[in-house]
């Protein structure tokens, strides 16, 4: 292992454990593993570890009932947990990357996202341009009407030029995927109104169901945070152009622009709750065959689809044909009536909204007084944290979080100077491992017949892991490429930040009319996540995973990265089978290949983890988990468990129980396959406000951390017998859900 690595390993290490250094060494005598990274990981279980409590009544309070004594929740937080932790460190590694100065002869991206990353902390230099930068994007772009008097209504073809400048999806989304039906090559996507906030920030945050928001009648938005926002950002352009507008005037018309985007807002929910089949929601057309349905459905439309599209693709390097296929997944009335709200809006409230919501993404980009009123606004909602810092903020612009930006450059500097390749190769055996017990559940499945378990080994076979990093961040000639049409300036951070967004739409919009590229990463590589993509049936597990405590790539500690990275893997794995997965092939099309009765029992076994999560109360406050918008995720943290310990099984078989020895120190009494469970759960340790598990509750698919650890491991006879649950304990009842 590298110096910098190492380095890097024992800061997070210390962050988790707060353990001291001090020189160690394995000895087998007194059969513990004395190692520095050894003793951490054990104190790392240990600090959250509560053994009064009885591991056969709440799992997760035995495994973590002491995490939040030892991880105090940082101020303005909800939550605090490991993943937190550890995107902190990836986070503070970037930092130290990009603020580095730029070096002769290193790679050109590199330097562009070094500078990039200086011209965003150079705060004084913004200051000085001020809203200058702002007030000539109006006058490029029609202008603003609560301010200008001379203000260009809306058409769809300014639109398009705008979408293509600044990659802000105004009315809908567009992007270039995998076709629905025919995933080897790519399609036109679009998608209902993707709002600049999200929906319940355009409502009373005080109303605790979003449905109830939702459904409630418009009026009474002055006073909303949002709108307040905006009436601070006209109020502080129109004092820099000291334009005649009354403040009363302000009022309104950003009153107007927030009732418009609740009405937008409702339709991209409506959409958003269709539980009908994949293959059978949208359409799948030719460009052309739009625009003639459009112009025979609408009267006097004056949407050209071909030209519009050809507009947004203008920086794309593809010049759109009528005959290049779109999919919309939202189906022709839901088309049809976006498109005529669209049309038959007031053109003074349509030309707000649309000016509005382009310098709501660009204006904290500008002066101080933008800046602070952006900041106040969104630690008012809980985003940021009053104390977050101005060098984070940075970082994730350069890097374009959680997406892709130009974080591979930042990968690339990490890779060559940080990566231990043996890192690469442990998890590259975890992950073989995974694949073969996944093939081994399968074959054990009693409830799938032949032919459908035949086309699920397929699935399973055909699924690619993309680990790490992207291939092509070996090669700084390659990364240099890629990056070579976007222009960096170091004194210029708002045009940085216009022309990165416009790159990376771009970049995404040039694979229309290629054959899909299932290698593509469109995830940061520096993301503490995984992710699986249905359309290409393909996981990403970037290297921001790969380390502690997650994952340890140490002899030693090797069933701990089998109990967690393993089973964050496994969890992926078994995403490309679950409610939604399910609906797309091995080649990631839509396409149904359960037989009926396979099908129906299916439903029958994950109705069972909707009835068991739906049991699952918050008793705090009086709240249940939602078993059926959870669906998904508890599917998968069922099956991502279930692998992880049958590719444990299999690596004890492979290696035998000396691989076990010596021990992690203070935990000795522990049997390999209790400390597996134990890893497993301790992963899932969470400080937590009620406040931020009310917001989980209400909003997040997966479900609170607790439930996450009982929930899975009570379904697992494996996990019963290793502490001897008795059946019909909490952790052991009678009926269990089992689907992979």
């Amino acid at each position: 292992m590298s110096a910098p690595v190492a380095l890097l390993r024992l800061s997070v290490l210390a962050a988790l454990t707060g353990a001291t250094h001090g020189a160690a060494a394995v000895t087998k005598l007194d059969a513990k593993c004395l190692t520095l990274q050894c003793r951490q990981a054990a104190s790392g279980v240990l600090s959250a570890l509560d053994k009064k409590s009885n591991p056969c009544d709440d799992f997760y309070e035995f495994s973590c009932g002491h995490f939040g004594d030892n991880h105090a929740i940082p101020e303005g937080k909800l939550l605090w947990d490991n993943f937190q932790i550890l995107q902190e460190a990836m986070d503070t590694h970037s930092r130290d990357i990009l603020n580095a100065p730029v070096e002769p002869g290193e790679a050109a991206a590199v330097s562009k996202a070094k500078n990039m990353f200086a011209a965003c902390m150079d705060t004084d230099s913004q200051d000085r341009r001020g809203l200058d930068p702002v007030v000539e994007l109006l006058h490029q772009w029609g202008g603003w009407p609560v301010l200008n008097s001379d203000w260009t209504p809306f058409d769809w073809h300014r639109m398009g030029d705008i979408v293509a400048e600044f990659a802000v999806p105004f009315i809908f989304s567009i992007s270039s995927l995998a076709s629905l039906d025919n995933a080897n090559s790519t399609a036109v996507y679009l998608d209902a109104p993707s709002l600049v906030l999200p929906s319940p920030l355009l409502f009373n945050t005080e109303t605790p169901d979003l449905l109830q928001a939702l459904n409630r009648a418009e009026g009474g938005v002055e006073d909303l945070p949002f709108t307040k926002y905006l009436v601070k950002m006209a109020t502080l352009l129109r004092d820099h152009l000291h334009t005649n507008v009354s403040d009363e005037t302000v009022r309104k018309d950003m009153a107007d622009v927030v009732l418009y985007m609740q009405r937008l807002s409702k339709a991209t929910q409506v959409l958003k709750m269709d539980n009908t089949p994949i293959g059978q929601r949208g359409m799948a057309w030719t460009i052309g065959q739009l625009d003639q349905w459009t112009k025979e459905t609408l009267d006097n439309t004056t949407m050209d689809w071909v030209q519009f599209l050809q507009r947004a693709f203008s920086k794309s390097g593809v010049t759109v044909r009528a005959d290049h296929p779109v999919i919309f997944l939202g189906g022709e009335k839901a088309l049809a009536g976006i498109i005529s709200f669209i049309e038959g809006s007031d053109p003074r409230v349509l030309a707000n909204y649309v000016m509005s919501r382009l310098l709501v993404f660009l204006t904290p980009e500008s002066s101080r007084e933008m800046r602070d009123a952006a900041f106040e606004f969104y630690v008012q909602q809980g985003y940021i944290t009053t104390d977050y810092p101005r060098w984070l903020y940075c970082v994730h612009k350069v890097q374009d979080y959680p997406s892709v930006g130009f974080s591979h450059a930042v990968a690339y500097y990490y890779k060559t100077n940080m990566v231990d390749t043996q890192t690469l190769e442990e998890a590259a055996e975890m992950v073989s491992d995974l694949r073969a017990a996944f093939h081994d559940l399968l074959a054990e499945n009693n409830w799938m017949d032949d032919e459908t378990r035949h086309a699920a080994v397929q699935k399973a076979d055909a699924m690619l892991v993309l680990m790490g990093f992207p291939s092509w961040c070996d090669s700084s000639a390659e990364l240099d490429e890629f990056y070579n049409n976007i222009e960096v300036s170091r004194g210029d951070h708002f045009g940085n930040v216009a022309r990165l967004r416009s790159f990376v739409q771009a970049t995404n919009l040039a694979t229309l009319g290629k054959d899909r590229d299932r290698n593509e990463w469109t995830q940061s590589p520096l993301v503490v996540n995984a992710f699986y993509n249905s359309l290409n049936n393909r996981i990403t597990f970037p290297v921001g995973m790969m380390d502690v405590p997650f994952f340890y790539g140490n002899h030693y500690i090797t069933l701990l990265d089998y109990a967690r990275i393993g089973a964050i893997v496994g969890h992926e794995i078994t995403h490309g089978f679950d409610s939604v997965g399910r609906q797309y092939d091995q080649f990631g099309s839509a396409f149904d290949w359960w037989s009926a009765g396979t099908n129906a029992k299916f439903e029958e076994r994950a109705q069972c983890f909707v009835k068991q999560y739906s049991s699952y109360r918050v008793s705090e406050l009086n709240k249940t988990v939602d078993g059926q918008r959870t669906l998904r995720e508890n599917i998968a943290d069922n099956g991502g468990i279930r692998e992880a310990y049958r590719a444990f099984t299999r690596l004890k078989t492979r290696r035998g129980m000396e691989a076990f020895s010596p021990r992690l120190p203070g935990l000795e009494q522990y049997s390999p396959d209790q400390l597996f469970f134990i890893g497993y759960a301790s992963m899932w340790c969470r400080a937590e406000t009620l406040a931020g598990l009310d917001v989980m509750l209400q909003k997040d698919s997966h479900s609170p951390n607790r439930f996450r650890v009982i929930g899975s491991l009570s379904n697992m006879a494996e996990f019963s017998e290793a502490f001897g649950c008795p059946l019909g304990s909490r952790m052991n009842p009678v009926n269990k859900c089992v689907l992979w």
